[in-house]
């Protein structure tokens, strides 16, 4: 599931949400944290909640980072 404020982080095949700080969202194409008015997030914008539960396949086969 893609959120506008969080990304994936494989280590070692387990998958690792990475929540940006404060208000900044997740730019895919700069793979960094950025201002809203300079990310393009899609529609409707989601949000990850601060406490997340999740079973994630999203690292299986692929590489750290």
């Amino acid at each position: 599931e893609t959120y506008c404020n969080a990304f994936h982080h494989c280590i070692g095949g387990t998958d690792h949400i990475v929540r940006c700080t404060g208000e900044l969202q997740w730019d895919d194409r700069k793979k960094e944290c950025g201002w809203e008015s300079f990310v393009r997030c899609g529609s409707p914008k989601k949000m990850l909640p601060h406490e997340n539960k999740f079973n994630s396949t999203f690292c299986t086969g692929r590489n750290d980072g």
